[in-house]
C-alpha cells in the first residue's frame, strides 16, 4: 500500500521537536504579566535610596550641630564659635552652632 503525502507529513510532523504558536504565545503572556508585576518595585528603588541618603545626612547635621553647641559651651566661647566638618567629602562651616 502506497503511502500518501498527507500520512508521510503527519508522522514526520510528530518526529519534529519545537514549541507550537498557542505555547509561545502562552508564554510571552506571561513574561509580560510578570514584568508588569515585579517592575514598580524596582523603580522606585533609587528613590528609596535617595531618600535614605537625604535622611542620613540630616542626621549627621544634628550631630554635628549638637557637637558645636556643646563645644562652644564647654569652652565658654562669648565670640561666635566657628567650626568647620567634613560630611559625606564636603566641608561644612557651623558657625554658633
Amino acid at each position: 500500500m502506497p503511502y500518501s503525502s498527507s500520512l508521510i507529513f503527519q508522522q514526520n510532523h510528530r518526529n519534529s521537536k519545537g514549541f507550537t504558536l498557542v505555547e509561545l504565545v502562552i508564554v510571552t503572556i506571561l513574561v509580560g504579566i510578570l514584568a508588569i508585576t515585579a517592575l514598580p518595585k524596582f523603580v522606585n528603588r533609587e528613590r528609596d535610596a535617595r531618600i535614605a541618603v537625604l535622611h542620613n545626612i540630616a542626621g549627621q547635621m544634628k550631630t554635628v550641630s549638637e557637637l558645636a553647641h556643646h563645644k562652644a559651651l564647654f569652652t565658654s566661647q562669648s565670640a561666635p564659635f566657628v567650626a568647620n566638618f567634613l560630611i559625606n567629602s564636603r566641608q561644612v562651616r557651623l558657625v554658633y552652632g
